[in-house]
């Protein structure tokens, strides 16, 4: 039987939205958390780049031509347009040419990766994923676990590791993993007390962990 996925909870459940079911609930679920400008958590570890004696312009494959600075410039400019995908192969160039040790760029790097793994476009009047194969999807999921766990490491406090904590339980949610999730909400509030947003998040976890068979009606007030 599908099920009704919630997408960050506000607070209590509420009626399941008509016509939508569990997997496109779940590919249309965005992580917005510290989904600021990743741009702006570049900019300091580039610049120290640009500063060090004898650097070079390393060139990954799939961006054979483009330098740091167009890099850079293109990173900030699909930053702004939302548009994840796109943005990732210009932050993994960027991450190869300068260490990333800020919490907030493996953060917000995370959320980006998220994002990039369920977006769409509209194609002959269709929405499409950006992604090619659940191989790829695979691999973002994967990517974006590495990355909530560096910043993590990186957190300076007990609640931005919290905060962490909770996004690794909703996307794991996100994408069916109900048990891992439960306890990684349970290990989140054991940081920092969970907000409303994650106590509805983690309420639906548990109930889908009680009956599996039934559909469960989603939490109210989506983040968009």
């Amino acid at each position: 039987m599908k099920r009704s996925r919630p997408v960050r909870p506000k607070s209590r459940l509420a009626p399941r939205p008509a016509g939508r079911d569990a997997a496109t609930r779940r590919r249309g679920a965005r992580v917005p958390w510290l989904l600021g400008s990743l741009t702006l958590a570049v900019l300091a570890a580039f610049a120290a780049w640009r500063a060090m004696p004898g650097r070079r312009e390393a060139r990954p494959t799939g961006l054979p031509s483009v330098s740091a600075s167009a890099a850079l410039d293109s990173l900030q400019a699909l930053d702004d347009q939302g548009r994840s995908y796109d943005l990732v192969p210009y932050a993994r160039l960027l991450m190869s040419l300068a260490p990333q040790n800020s919490f907030e760029f493996h953060a917000r790097f995370a959320a980006a990766l998220q994002n990039a793994a369920i977006e769409s476009r509209r194609q002959d009047g269709v929405l499409r994923p950006r992604t090619r194969s659940s191989v790829e999807r695979i691999g973002f999921l994967r990517e974006t676990l590495s990355e909530l766990d560096r910043a993590e490491a990186l957190a300076p406090d007990a609640e931005r590791r919290g905060a962490v904590a909770t996004t690794r339980a909703e996307v794991l949610g996100l994408w069916g993993f109900e048990r891992e999730s439960l306890l990684e909400f349970r290990r989140a509030n054991r940081f920092h007390p969970l907000d409303q947003k994650a106590l509805g998040e983690a309420a639906w976890v548990r109930a889908m962990l009680a009956d599996p068979t039934q559909a469960i009606p989603s939490p109210a007030n989506p983040v968009r």
